[in-house]
């Protein structure tokens, strides 16, 4: 029996995995979702990073972030219904997104080191509040920890982006509340440092990791931080907000396409 890797966008069965499903190691997790994703361009269109707080490392036993490779079908405008698509499940966490800077491009080609050296501004040239909204498919993939997460893709469901905002040298994250609203209701909350480090950092870090496992971020794609806010099961039909800092940044009601 060969080892689990997800191969579709939407998965609507859940698996069950056994010991022989595992991959050999995390390379190996990496090295299988690398080979399917790499069949089809849509995918890396942004990417989801996992075990970005300090609960989850401790709860994975883990001191390094994690991640996945997102198809561009799975980022959804706020506009319409979200997911809009049918999924296992509808979830939502809070985040911090950047975008890769056209800058970035040289340091990655340079490899880990320059990476690590670069100017944060010059890796990244806009930030928004996201909703990651996973969907994984394993019924049993936290028995197996990361490398059978990897091999779900972590889970990827959607991705709605926020209004865009510049990232420059005085972009900090400092304790910005941020909350989860679901039909008039505070649903979840959390704070802006509440991840192992700042947004930023751990976009960098997300960086270093891919490279480290032979993928290759590029200028345009975002990279969702992960779950400042808690992971939360959402109804269907809700109208959903989520705050930063006061503010409503993303607004939409769940639910999907009549097709």
């Amino acid at each position: 029996m060969s080892a689990f890797v997800r191969t579709e966008i939407t998965p609507l069965e859940t698996v069950t995995l056994t010991a022989e499903q595992m991959p050999a190691s995390l390379a190996d997790a990496y090295a299988r979702v690398k080979a399917v994703v790499e069949k089809d361009a849509g995918y890396c269109a942004a990417w989801k990073v996992g075990g970005s707080t300090p609960p989850a490392q401790k709860a994975l036993g883990i001191d390094e972030i994690f991640f996945a490779p997102m198809h561009e079908k799975e980022i959804v405008s706020a506009d319409a219904l979200v997911p809009g698509f049918k999924t296992l499940s509808i979830n939502a966490e809070g985040e911090v997104a950047l975008r890769v800077s056209p800058k970035a491009d040289a340091y990655i080609a340079k490899g880990i080191d320059a990476v690590a050296a670069a100017p944060l501004t010059d890796l990244f040239d806009v930030w928004c509040v996201s909703a990651e909204m996973p969907s994984g498919s394993l019924t049993n993939g936290g028995d197996f920890g990361v490398p059978a997460i990897v091999s779900d893709r972590c889970g990827s469901g959607c991705l709605v982006l926020g209004p865009e905002h510049a990232y420059t040298a005085d972009t900090k994250w400092a304790g910005e509340v941020m909350k989860t609203e679901q039909n008039g209701e505070v649903i979840a909350e959390g704070t802006t440092l509440d991840l192992v480090d700042t947004a930023d950092e751990v976009a960098r870090e997300f960086l270093i990791v891919a490279l480290k496992y032979g993928f290759s971020p590029k200028a345009g794609q975002w990279i969702s931080t992960g779950g400042i806010i808690p992971c939360k099961a959402l109804a269907e039909n809700a109208d959903i907000k989520i705050y930063y800092d006061g503010k409503v940044e993303l607004a939409f009601k769940t639910g999907y396409d009549a097709a």
